[in-house]
């Protein structure tokens, strides 16, 4: 929903406007700023209480219809992209999800200080773990490509490294992408909403990961994997900075040597519908005042919503045709 109301509104005219239904308590707008998208709450926050700026966004104070509002805006001009729909997105379900106005204000300023800590801190090299979900993702990145997917399309869908689920499309289909030791028995779940989509339909994809020695020629160089993707991107001039933006939000320094010692082989996806039944935790099924969960998913007992066969990167490809 989110998403979709961003693009429409920047596809508009500037200062076209459209309103985030169902929230109890904050009144919420995205725009078109003209040069770059917003997110409107019509609130005002407490005395004495203040919303810090962060990387790729800032907030200010805003006046609607007379009335003082929250206006949050990427620092950069430019289309709605994944880092600044995550946010909002983040901004919504943490706010919805209070109890009373009061409390949905604290979530208001908790959910972006979180935000902004959580790319304030990802200064560090990519640990080997964090490392063999990039290289699933970027294979799922050329494999949308080779389906027909545009570059720049596939680029937008991209959500994982802004903390949410993996790819987002423009059909409400969503895919989160996850790695597996080989052999291949569990992944990790980070949280309730990676397997919770409001619409649309949900899939997880698995791929088994080898390690691989630096000195062997077998699998592929993590790096051999970023340069193809550099070399798709770099055949569309609206696809940069949807990458640029991506690989500052992941931390990721391509020119670091770090990163050459890094190998690894893949297995072939395995493909699962998250429907009705499916082994999971999400937002809904929690106890009051339980939030933040993460959890071990065994593969084994995946195995009736598992199909291998399912054409799903050519139904997501005819969507965008």
């Amino acid at each position: 929903m989110i998403a979709e109301a961003l693009h429409e509104a920047m596809a508009g005219e500037p200062h076209r406007t459209f309103g985030l239904s169902g929230h109890p308590f904050l009144p919420m707008y995205v725009m078109n700023l003209g040069d770059r998208p917003g997110l409107l709450i019509d609130a005002e926050l407490p005395p004495g209480a203040a919303i810090d700026d962060g990387q790729g966004f800032d907030v200010v104070e805003a006046t609607r219809s007379g009335r003082r509002s929250i206006l949050v805006r990427p620092t950069r001009a430019g289309i709605a992209a994944p880092a600044f729909v995550g946010l909002v997105e983040l901004v919504y379900r943490e706010t919805a999800a209070a109890e009373t106005r009061d409390a949905a204000m604290d979530a208001l300023i908790a959910a972006v200080d979180e935000f902004r800590r959580f790319f304030a801190r990802r200064v560090d090299r990519l640990s080997e773990s964090a490392l063999r979900g990039l290289f699933v993702e970027l294979e799922l990145l050329i494999d949308l490509v080779r389906a027909g997917v545009s570059i720049r399309d596939a680029l937008l869908a991209w959500a994982g490294p802004y903390r949410a689920t993996d790819f987002k499309f423009a059909d409400g289909t969503s895919i989160e992408v996850k790695s597996a030791r080989v052999p291949a028995k569990a992944v990790q779940i980070s949280s309730e909403h990676q397997l919770d989509a409001p619409s649309g339909a949900l899939h997880l994809l698995v791929k088994s990961v080898a390690t691989i020695a630096p000195q062997d020629h077998f699998g592929t160089a993590f790096l051999e994997i970023v340069d193809e993707a550099n070399l798709l991107i770099a055949k569309d001039s609206g696809a940069k900075a949807l990458w640029a933006s991506a690989v500052e939000a992941l931390g990721f320094d391509q020119s670091d040597p770090y990163y050459a010692q890094w190998r690894f082989a893949s297995n072939e996806w395995q493909i699962y519908h998250v429907v009705d039944g499916f082994p999971r935790i999400t937002k809904d099924s929690l106890p009051v005042g339980v939030r933040a969960v993460s959890y071990s998913l065994q593969l084994e007992a995946l195995e009736p919503f598992r199909d291998d066969d399912a054409p799903l990167l050519a139904e997501v490809a005819a969507a965008y045709v």
